[in-house]
């Protein structure tokens, strides 16, 4: 299954990428998990620790890479907040 993107992971990752900086220097400025910093790149957000922790790395890696952390954490919890989407009926109801 294709993982739809909203946009936070990617525009992390330019940003990290425009400024020169590696996942290990983030990691170690932002007192993140490289792992944790990977997930957020990649809009992976099952693999943290859960929303308030999803959203604060957000948070903390915008602001570090000098992005809107407010706009940031705003498109997740747009993505967060939509519904999931309901399996297929597969029978007469």
């Amino acid at each position: 299954m294709q993982r739809s993107t909203i946009g936070v992971g990617p525009a992390l990752r330019r940003a990290r990428a425009a400024r020169g900086v590696t996942l290990e220097e983030a990691s170690r400025d932002t007192r993140i998990r490289r792992e944790f910093l990977v997930a957020l790149e990649e809009e992976a957000f099952d693999r943290l620790l859960g929303d308030v922790y999803v959203r604060g790395s957000i948070r903390s890696y915008a602001t570090y890479l000098g992005l809107p952390s407010d706009q940031m954490v705003h498109a997740y919890a747009r993505f967060a907040a939509a519904p999931a989407e309901a399996p297929a009926p597969t029978g007469p109801p």
